[in-house]
């Protein structure tokens, strides 16, 4: 890790990286009451980790990854909880502009 991406992921946690990874960790426990829910819980908690601190990372994707079910999970997500993290990391970034 570069001396730019520690500052960059240190004034990120500060200002807005432990306020979505608390968000993000409470909806994975939330998530994790349901059987159906533990997957997308899990996920949330793998976004928490990335949210408090991103540089340096990178996001991959695997061939044969998705499908119907993750299709479906992604609408289930953006319907219920996707727009007010969305809004938050919108405003999140704004600050940090």
């Amino acid at each position: 890790m570069t001396a730019m991406q520690l500052l960059g992921n240190l004034l990120w946690f500060v200002i807005a990286g432990f306020g979505l990874f608390c968000g993000y960790v409470g909806a994975g426990l939330i998530q994790c009451l349901t059987i159906i829910g533990i997957p997308f819980g899990i996920q949330s908690f793998k976004l928490a980790v990335y949210t408090a601190w991103p540089f340096g990372r990178v996001v991959v994707t695997l061939p044969g990854d998705g499908g119907g079910l993750s299709c479906l999970g992604n609408v289930v997500w953006l319907l219920l909880g996707g727009s007010g993290w969305r809004s938050g990391t919108w405003s999140s970034a704004c600050c940090c502009a």
